[in-house]
């Protein structure tokens, strides 16, 4: 990956550009085999972030759930 441009995408991942600035990097990466890949990349790794840091629920949750919903209703 040689293209300059590969460096903002982080920058453009956490949004911290303005919007003429992400409108020339968004019209960049449909031009840009290397950023295109690049892009890939790191937010299918945000992806597989926020689902490993994504808490799990309680295995009885949904049983919890729904014994104070009858409670209530009761």
């Amino acid at each position: 990956m040689n293209c300059s441009e590969t460096k903002r995408l982080i920058v453009l991942l956490e949004s911290e550009l303005d919007l003429r600035e992400r409108e020339i990097l968004l019209k960049h990466l449909k031009q840009c085999d290397a950023c295109r890949a690049r892009w890939d990349e790191i937010t299918a790794q945000q992806e597989l972030l926020a689902e490993a840091l994504r808490p799990e629920p309680a295995r009885d949750l949904a049983d919890r759930v729904i014994a104070r919903l009858r409670r209530k209703n009761d």
